[in-house]
C-alpha cells in the first residue's frame, strides 16, 4: 500500500511541532522504502525521491532555525 504524502505549505511556519514531526516522519518513511529498492526504481520513483530529498531538507532548515531562535529567546 503506497502512503499519500500530503503537500508541504509554502510556509512552514504554519505547521505545529506535532505537524512538522508527522511531516519529517512521513517522509523518512516513504524514502526508507524508495531506497530499499534503489537499483530498480522507475523513473517515477526517482522523480518522488528526489522531492521527498528536497522537502525533507526544507523541513530539517525549518526545524533548525526554529530550535536556534528559541535558544537565542532562552538566553
Amino acid at each position: 500500500m503506497v502512503q499519500v504524502i500530503e503537500n508541504l505549505p509554502r510556509n512552514l511556519s504554519v505547521l505545529d511541532d506535532i505537524e512538522l514531526r508527522d511531516a519529517r516522519q512521513d517522509r523518512d518513511e516513504r524514502m526508507s522504502i524508495l531506497f530499499r529498492s534503489w537499483p530498480s526504481l522507475s523513473k517515477l520513483e526517482m522523480r518522488e525521491l528526489r522531492k521527498l530529498s528536497d522537502e525533507r531538507q526544507r523541513l530539517a532548515r525549518h526545524v533548525g532555525i526554529r530550535r536556534r531562535l528559541h535558544a537565542l529567546r532562552a538566553s
